[in-house]
This record gives C-alpha cells, structure tokens and sequence, in this order.
C-alpha cells in the first residue's frame, strides 16, 4: 500500500524521500481531505500488461491510455534524467485521471490546499485518482525503474497546463 507524508521545504536530490520529519506520515483519508486524491491498490502479479490494462479499468472505466516508461538501465542516464526532468514539472489536467503502477515505484508529489507537496510513494498495483486541477507532478525513486498506466476519460484532457499556484477549476472544452 502507498505511503505518503509531507515534503522537505527544499531537497537537492528529487529520487529521495525527503521526508519532513517533523510531521506524522499521512493516511489515505489524510491524503484525500488534503488534496482529493483517491489512492489504492490492485493486485497486478503475474499479469501482462494487457490483464494489467484491464484490471485497471475496474478501478475507473476510462478509455484513452498511454503507458509511459522510464529504466535507467533501458533508457541510459541522459534519457532517463530528461523523461524524469519533464515529469517532475508541476502541472494540472483539466479532467480526471488514473495512475497506476505495473512496474517498479516512483513518487507522486501531489500540492495540497495551504501550497505544499504531499509526496506519496507507489509501488506495483498502486494506484492514484487524480480530480481535475490538481497541481502534481512525479519522478522515479531512487531504484530509477518504473512502468505506468495513466487513464482519462477521453484525449481531450491530456491537455497539461503549467502549475504555479494549486487551483481548482473545472474546463469544458466543447
């Protein structure tokens, strides 16, 4: 299951925990209240990735699917670095999304309601729903290997905006 707890202020090294430890690890309630963000898990062992695909989508009926996919053992350092470079910029989707793990672990840095990040860390069958505007962004831990499925309703909501400030709002795109 997820773990989550609240970020350092500053840190020099994004694949780390970086933990403040001054504050309590966080629940999944805690999680949601703060944030909206739904966490859970499904089992996903000894699956391909097309059963994986198809149990995802008993957690949230969503059609349009990418799988992106970061190893520093497959993709060598540079690549690996670049594709966690565009990743860990915080933005927001206009609609709903699913994340879930099929691969390895990463962090979900989530912005809560007062402006500071909630880091959650996702391993295999993890998963993260995301409501629309949420103010996020993600990397790989330090294993540097990780494989998701990310979910929306349809292609129209891939549109990424730039988060500066967390905001809330719902975008109807006709």
């Amino acid at each position: 299951m997820a773990r989550a707890w609240y970020l350092k202020p500053t840190f020099a090294d994004r694949y780390e925990q970086n933990r403040d430890e001054s504050l309590p690890l966080l629940t999944d309630e805690q999680v949601y209240l703060e944030t909206e963000v739904i966490l859970g898990h499904i089992d996903l062992a000894n699956m391909d990735e097309e059963a994986q695909l198809t149990q995802a989508r008993t957690v949230r009926d969503m059609k349009d699917h990418m799988t992106p996919e970061m190893s520093i053992q497959e993709d060598g350092e540079a690549e690996f670095e670049k594709k966690c470079d565009k990743i860990f910029k915080p933005h927001v989707h206009v609609g709903e999304a699913l994340r879930v793990v099929i691969r390895g672990s990463c962090y979900a840095d989530i912005m809560d309601l007062n402006g500071r990040y909630i880091r959650i860390h996702l391993q295999l069958g993890d998963y993260w729903i995301l409501p629309g505007g949420c103010c996020h962004r993600a990397t790989a831990d330090v294993l540097k290997d990780m494989k998701a499925i990310m979910m929306h309703y349809d292609a129209k909501v891939w549109i990424v905006f730039k988060c500066y400030f967390q905001i809330r709002i719902v975008l109807f795109f006709m």
